[in-house]
């Protein structure tokens, strides 16, 4: 048993592995018969970014927002469903994509009325 499978507790059972979320990457891509620079160009993000994520390193990406930006762009240019890789890494992540139903909504201070422009 390697070190990260005796650190997986009940809660990481069936949660995809980052290189298996990166495999996904690598797998669509070579199946459009895109190299990492053709990708690179087409969705504006840069060779070392997708090579990491491809590798299963997702903390380039500056945090899951942009992750989920990355692979849904990467998705749309080899033709892959984007659903399936954001909800693959989001699995991965332990964490869901934030939606409408979960913002919450400050209560505005009483005060005042804002005066408008002139």
């Amino acid at each position: 048993m390697s070190d990260v499978d005796a650190a997986a507790g009940p809660a990481d059972a069936g949660r995809p592995q980052p290189s298996e979320v990166g495999a996904l990457l690598t797998a669509a891509r070579e199946e459009a018969g895109l190299g990492i620079d053709d990708v690179a160009s087409r969705t504006r993000i840069r060779a070392s970014l997708i090579r990491s994520m491809e590798a299963g390193d997702f903390a380039p990406c500056g945090g899951a927002v942009y992750a989920r930006g990355h692979l849904r762009s990467i998705a749309h240019v080899v033709g892959a469903d984007d659903k399936v890789w954001v909800t693959a890494y989001d699995r991965m992540a332990g964490q869901p994509s934030p939606s409408a139903s979960t913002v919450v909504v400050e209560p505005v201070a009483e005060g005042p009325a804002p005066v408008p422009f002139a």
